[in-house]
């Protein structure tokens, strides 16, 4: 038996590739040999299924009795592909999801029900994402099916539609397209180095492929960083490593934990691109914060070893000691994610219960779903630490530590932004400086004190925001030609 597998390289492919060597049969793999390296006894053949030219050139190589496609998304790309293999390849095995039904995952279903109807031909923009139907993800998979049935035809075609191909951190890849939701950012770090944070990373990262990169600082090189790695086949992109203290308050991440679909004009190119945000975003470091909108957006998993030197403990008593190169091993890796997806199996066949109350502004289904599922295995404390992601909000911090300050100072007292940092000038006693607010003011992204224009306009963005028990009310003066801005504090 000869084998051709698009992808290969990991999560559904990779256990294909080693499936199939263990049955004694001739595998080659096509991808673009960014993500992992191949298995022995594999013919690696590296190329881009949107190049019509690595195909040709893939072509070139065969006969194969049949080939299994797991990285096929957009329906006009798979029409192609399969279209140039039909000659030498004698079957076509999809990979596809049971969510290309229409009924999915409200009502039963079997083989006869209805399904999504998207064009074979039909690009990376067709379909939408709805809140309570269908995705784009499972308009995008049902016309990858229709494109390899008319390329093949029906009986030369092969549709697999795994219902747990997806499996929380650990589960969350698979979860989330059961869920249809969004999945908020992973933050996992420690009090200090060699604490198990790579450890911890490294789960999801074996199991569904990873991609460890450099925590750019500026939001543009962030960008660009995140355009990248969307063209390549991994599962869990992970920022390792950020300096100590790290604030993490990037618009462009915020952007992207918020939306199911990633745009941006293609590198190199005058094009854009359209990509399903299918991936799991986490980062490691020791100490880190966050602000803005990425602390309602982040899940964080802390760990303190309270002692000195950890990487000297002695793990012999441990479940599984030396966790980080047992997990390096392949059998080891499919166990965990035969586990994983036994218990996701059960819970499915439950009727997936969920958490009911649960909420995380746009992840709450990802919240009551995974909070379900923990439920029904008897884990309990999901979400539990989520005021801890409020005390590392940096942004949170600094404005409520301002805003009780200014109310200590002057109560409820209408004042002008003028006013309010004049009131911030140091006094001078003699050759010293006192700082009547003792470092709470209010300070610029570049940590200085504020022009009273740039104050105002620092005060009218967080008009109506509470920050812990004070909140900034804005309106006019009696002429109403000037802006006025007073605290107020919420009354037990």
């Amino acid at each position: 038996m000869r084998l051709l597998v698009l992808g290969g390289t990991w999560f559904v492919g990779h256990a294909i590739v080693r499936a199939a060597l263990d049955a004694g049969w001739e595998v080659t793999t096509f991808n673009r040999g960014t993500s992992s390296t191949p298995l022995e006894a594999v013919r690696p053949i590296q190329g881009d299924r949107t190049r019509p030219r690595d195909i040709a050139a893939l072509a070139a190589f065969g006969n194969w009795d049949a080939v299994v496609d797991t990285s096929g998304y957009v329906p006009r790309n798979t029409l192609d592909v399969a279209r140039m293999l039909a000659p030498v390849v004698g079957r076509y095995v999809f990979m596809s999801t049971l969510s290309v039904y229409q009924g999915w995952p409200v009502k039963p279903l079997s083989e006869q029900s209805e399904l999504l109807y998207c064009p074979p031909d039909a690009g990376p923009d067709y379909g939408t994402d709805m809140e309570d139907g269908p995705t784009r993800y499972a308009y995008q998979k049902a016309g990858c099916e229709a494109a390899a049935a008319v390329a093949f035809g029906a009986e030369r075609t092969t549709i697999l539609r795994p219902g747990v191909v997806y499996v929380a951190l650990l589960a969350t890849p698979i979860l989330r397209h059961f869920t249809r939701s969004l999945t908020p950012f992973a933050l996992i770090d420690a009090t200090m180095p060699s604490s198990g944070k790579t450890i911890l990373t490294a789960g999801p990262g074996m199991l569904y492929g990873q991609r460890v990169m450099n925590w750019a600082y500026a939001d543009e090189e962030l960008r660009k960083s995140i355009t990248a790695v969307f063209a390549e086949q991994v599962g869990v992109v992970i920022w390792d490593n950020l300096a100590e203290g790290t604030v993490i308050d990037s618009a462009v991440l915020a952007q992207l934990v918020t939306n199911g679909v990633w745009s941006d004009r293609q590198l190199g190119a005058s094009r854009n691109i359209a990509t399903v945000n299918d991936r799991l975003w986490m980062a490691t470091g020791n100490n880190l914060q966050v602000g803005g909108d990425m602390a309602s957006r982040t899940v964080r998993v802390h760990l303190d070893p309270d002692m000195p030197r950890p990487e000297l403990r002695d793990q012999t008593g441990f479940g599984i000691p030396h966790l980080d190169q047992w997990i390096t091993v392949p059998a080891n890796q499919l166990t965990v994610l035969w586990h994983l997806l036994v218990l996701v199996l059960d819970w499915t066949r439950q009727g997936a219960p969920k958490v009911k109350g649960l909420s995380m502004r746009q992840f709450t289904p990802w919240a009551q779903a995974l909070g379900g599922f923990l439920a029904h295995h008897g884990i309990d404390g999901f979400l539990t630490n989520a005021a801890e992601v409020r005390e590392i909000d940096e942004d949170e911090t600094r404005w409520r530590a301002f805003l009780t300050t200014w109310h200590e100072r002057h109560a409820g007292r209408p004042m002008t932004a003028a006013d309010l940092r004049r009131d911030a000038e140091p006094l001078h006693l003699g050759s010293d400086a006192h700082d009547p607010w003792d470092g709470q003011f209010i300070t610029t992204a570049a940590g200085r004190l504020p022009n009273p224009l740039q104050l105002g306009r620092l005060l009218t963005g967080q008009a109506g925001r509470w920050r812990g028990d004070h909140v900034i009310r804005a309106g006019r003066n009696e002429r109403g030609d000037r802006a006025m801005f007073w605290v107020e504090r919420h009354k037990d």
